[in-house]
């Protein structure tokens, strides 16, 4: 069988590390969690876009990845316990958008 789509297979994550994922899938992303240690994530055509959507950043690394996610998304996303994502990324919301990124902080 063939397919247009591409898979990638994540092996050996540690199960809080899945956080994540299981916010990205809330935001549309094509993942299948095989069991609690492996994941399988698949690549789209582009016709399906990630929707905007309200998270907290439970730590550095999950921080990142769903601060990549909410700018590749559709509409507003916004990113709570932001200072996970500050204690490893200094000024990442200015040199995101010197690149053309659109980030603010919020009160």
């Amino acid at each position: 069988m063939t397919s247009n789509k591409k898979r990638v297979r994540l092996s050996d994550i540690i199960g809080p590390a899945f956080y994540e994922t299981h916010k990205l899938i809330d935001m549309g992303a094509q993942i299948i969690l095989c069991d609690p240690h492996r994941a399988t994530v698949i690549g789209h055509d582009h016709k399906i876009r990630l929707r905007a959507t309200t998270m907290s950043s439970p730590d550095i690394r999950a921080g990142v990845a769903l601060l990549i996610a909410a700018m590749s998304a559709d509409g507003r996303s916004v990113i709570q316990n932001v200072e996970q994502i500050d204690r490893g990324y200094q000024n990442i919301d200015g040199r995101l958008n010197a690149i053309g990124a659109d980030i603010r902080r919020i009160d």
